[in-house]
């Protein structure tokens, strides 16, 4: 391994960018792409930062190896705040905070931080609440411009956990990784050095700061060459159609991308683009495996080289790197720098497979595969608060135990062919899904596939590939032209058992596929997770109507990625404003949709009906309650929910207050309101509600513009799910649609928010 000379502390390595070059900027912010519409960040800045926060921390007093969550995406406090805690002897840990709210409580319930940064509403704390010191994100920032900088005393060691990384966790359960800063500063320094990084390149980032490729790539990397990060917003559908335009502005010499970044970019562009991107030198691509196929598509079009890397979260960035003056393999994932690398065959799980079986035969493997072993001075210290698991992923000779599966080419250049906890053992044979994704993947039905087992009593385990079909093509066709054509091209022992066709194939925050929904979505058991969520104690006041159907619905929107949809009414009482109740009932169907959310692809979707007919019926005042639901609308429209009037339904169903009016007066029903079970239960909410006519008449006249409205309803939001705050015995007044039936705003209130005062 390189003695790379890094500096002892990240501090220490702050502070000597400062010396030698403080008033370059290291991070950029671009605005409109014009220079003087960015904000800049100096090497000057990123250290004094850093001196704050020490500061702000000791005041604070927190034990030594505590741990400090910051939820938030810049780089800007991340970088200062990282030094200042691995000067403190404390540990970051960044946190995505659009993570759903089960998965950030489960982190911070075990990284017990004693101080959490980030705004407070996004915060999930663990059951009881926790004993962490909470500051928003915009009090910590006022604390930091008002503290004098101070450096605290030299610490023993640079080997202490500066940061800890919950991993996404592909097949399993999220990690905690503790990275100590010389591993940070050793991993950032080899792939700068690798790649030739000096103080004129200019890195182009689009990932959040709580992502670890973010961290390195456009941070630590291009800042140990004292570069300058461009630090532009979050990649998505807007900012893609204007990236390439972004990237020519603002004078990039370097582009950090991933794979699906990268697809989507093709998909926009696939012949390339007209900006000016002389200054590019060239693309990084990391955080999940780069397809051959795309990465050929990708350079063929935009005229500029990519390089990926292979490194894990535990090794704080990639241990192998794709040369940049050396013939193109595209199969392979590049050689190894200043690391050492072992592969280790006798690691794989039992069967024939490991015995004597050729391995990657449809891989074409130039060597033995086994395991990857890594020995490196980027290495992790261990798994955060986990000794077991820490000594199962270490060998005695201090070399990491990746889990991945791979092989070295005669080049040096390694290849990696699958997961070790993903080999399948069908009939006592060792078979990597890699391989029978490679091949059918090459069909040209099928956009993306990945392949998975099933357990099976009489075989082990049933080879179950889950395909996306391509745009037109029917998914019974294409499985019966799969079966053949793995007929044609696999072994006996390696073609898929079972086909299953779904519209999407489900991703973690980095691209990769995330197996264990994947399974669980091919078993049935996400269906009955959300079914689960859907029917929560602390929402559900009755159980659900026609819970098969909803059940279906569920099934579609996991299966599909169409989002799951409800509509629910909204009434109107004498108010004119918007109050507490209303933004807190409001705020708790958000919880609702977002704990039914259990995976990012499972989109949902609430109409809310603004009920300005019943508002006209019961003799509101037209302007209060026009006022009113206004407001309403527009609160609803924030919190991403999608607004209906009334009125409007009613227009396109062919019905007016006329007919309902005309219909009510009729002696037919007349004898079918006096018949009602909850005719009596009507009239005692009319004598309440309705201002213009009697109670009888009122709620005469509110049955049966329900019974009318409800077939309007049923038309127009066919396949969706009707929320409702009544309980089942007011059925008469909703829609004949699935059904849930949930709480107002507050568990054990029968008070609807409309009504409050």
């Amino acid at each position: 391994m390189t003695d790379l000379n890094i500096a002892g502390s990240l501090l220490e390595f702050f502070h000597d960018h400062a010396r030698r070059h403080g008033d370059r900027p290291a991070l950029v912010y671009p605005g409109s792409g014009e220079a003087s519409d960015s904000k800049r960040v100096t090497y000057d800045d990123l250290y004094d930062n850093a001196l704050r926060a020490c500061t702000v921390l000791a005041e604070l007093n927190l034990p030594a190896g505590s741990t400090v969550a910051l939820l938030h995406h810049d780089a800007w406090q991340a970088f200062p705040l990282l030094a200042a805690c691995a000067a403190r002897k404390l540990s970051l840990v960044p946190l995505n905070p659009d993570l759903h709210p089960d998965e950030s409580r489960h982190i911070l319930q075990h990284a017990d931080p004693a101080l959490i940064v980030g705004d407070m509403e996004e915060v999930a704390l663990p059951k009881g609440g926790g004993s962490a010191s909470r500051m928003t994100l915009a009090a910590f920032t006022r604390e930091l411009e008002v503290a004098e900088g101070s450096r605290p005393n030299a610490a023993e060691s640079h080997r202490h956990p500066a940061l800890v990384v919950y991993t996404s966790g592909t097949t399993g359960g999220s990690k905690a990784v503790a990275l100590p800063e010389g591993s940070l500063l050793f991993a950032a320094a080899s792939t700068a050095r690798f790649y030739g990084l000096t103080a004129a390149d200019r890195v182009y980032g689009v990932l959040p700061y709580h992502h670890m490729n973010a961290v390195m790539a456009t941070g630590l990397i291009p800042m140990s060459a004292g570069a300058t990060t461009l630090v532009a917003p979050s990649f998505g559908f807007t900012s893609a159609k204007f990236y390439w335009q972004s990237v020519a502005e603002s004078g990039a010499t370097i582009c950090s991308l991933t794979p699906s970044i990268m697809s989507m970019l093709l998909k926009l562009d696939s012949r390339g683009t007209d900006a000016a991107l002389d200054a590019v030198r060239f693309v990084w691509c990391g955080a999940a495996p780069l397809p051959e196929e795309l990465w050929l598509r990708f350079e063929e079009a935009f005229k500029k080289p990519v390089y990926q890397g292979y490194g894990l979260t535990e090794t704080s960035f990639w241990v192998t790197c794709v040369p940049p003056d050396e013939p193109r393999v595209y199969d392979a994932v590049g050689v190894p720098v200043d690391c050492e690398i072992r592969i280790d065959r006798g690691a794989l799980p039992s069967g024939e497979g490991a015995d004597g079986l050729a391995w990657g035969d449809a891989a074409g493997l130039e060597g033995e595969a086994g395991e990857v072993l890594i020995r490196s001075g980027g290495l992790m210290s261990g798994y955060f608060r986990d000794k077991r698991l820490t000594a199962a992923a270490m060998t005695d000779d201090g070399f990491f135990r990746t889990g991945d599966i791979g092989t070295l080419l005669e080049d040096g250049q390694l290849r990696i062919v699958g997961r070790k906890k993903e080999i399948l053992i069908r009939n006592g044979i060792n078979i990597l899904p890699g391989e029978v994704d490679q091949v059918m993947g090459e069909h040209p039905s099928v956009r993306e596939c990945k392949t998975i087992g099933r357990p099976d009593e009489i075989m082990g385990e049933r080879i179950v590939t889950v395909f996306v079909p391509n745009d037109g093509v029917d998914p019974d066709d294409a499985c019966t032209a799969l079966r053949g054509y793995a007929r044609e091209r696999l072994s006996s022992h390696k073609r898929p058992d079972d086909l299953v066709a779904l519209d999407y194939l489900p991703k973690t925050s980095t691209g990769k596929v995330a197996l264990g929904s994947l399974r669980r979505i091919v078993s049935g058991e996400m269906t009955d997770l959300v079914g689960q969520a859907l029917v929560k104690r602390r929402h559900r006041r009755a159980d659900p109507v026609r819970e098969d159907e909803v059940r279906e619905l569920v099934d579609r929107s996991v299966r599909t990625g169409a989002p799951l949809r409800f509509v629910k009414y909204w009434g109107v009482g004498e108010r004119a404003e918007f109050n507490d109740q209303d933004r807190q009932a409001l705020t708790t169907l958000q919880r609702f949709l977002s704990g039914v959310q259990v995976i990012p692809e499972l989109q949902t979707e609430l109409t809310l009906v603004l009920n300005d007919m019943h508002g006209r019926m019961n003799g509101r005042v037209p302007e209060r309650a026009k006022a009113y639901l206004e407001s309403i609308g527009r609160a609803a429209r924030e919190a991403g929910f999608r607004v209906e009037w009334e009125s409007d339904l009613w227009g396109r169903g062919g019905l007016d207050l006329d007919r309902v009016v005309g219909e009510a007066g009729r002696e037919e029903t007349h004898s079918w309101f006096q018949g009602l079970d909850v005719r009596d239960k009507l009239v005692e909410q009319a004598g309440k509600h309705s201002n213009e006519r009697g109670p009888e008449e009122g709620a005469r006249l509110y049955a049966t513009a329900c019974r009318l409205a409800n077939r309007v309803m049923e038309e127009q939001f066919a396949g969706h799910i009707f929320l409702t705050y009544n309980p089942p015995e007011m059925d008469l007044v909703s829609p004949d649609l699935p059904r849930l039936y949930i709480f107002p705003w507050r568990r054990g209130l029968s008070i609807k928010p409309w009504f409050s005062h």
